[in-house]
């Protein structure tokens, strides 16, 4: 888990170095979102790390808006990356969730 806003502005190379030694699991963006953080000004104002992720090919990114999205994007993640991966589906990703207060 780690603050979305510069999670990936500043850790995007090791990102790229997990996807190249073909790394799984889940990375967590806290206090994602325009107006999660409305009060600490634009600066920690969130709604481009999602875009940035999508860059990496070895994550798979979702902005989910809702508290059950996360358990059936949980789910389906542990299923690709440590269960049967359905055909043409690569498990050596990891997933980029952004979640909001």
């Amino acid at each position: 888990i780690f603050y979305s806003m510069f999670g990936w502005q500043r850790t995007a190379d090791q990102m790229w170095q997990l996807g190249d030694q073909l790394g799984r699991g889940f990375l967590v963006g806290a206090t994602a979102g325009r107006t999660t953080l409305t009060g600490e000004g634009l600066q920690h104002a969130d709604g481009h790390s999602p875009a940035i992720a999508a860059t990496n090919p070895a994550a798979v990114t979702y902005d989910p808006a809702f508290a059950y999205e996360i358990a059936a994007i949980v789910k389906d993640g542990l299923r690709r990356m440590y269960g049967e991966a359905a055909p043409g589906e690569d498990p050596n990703v990891f997933y980029y969730l952004t979640v909001y207060n």
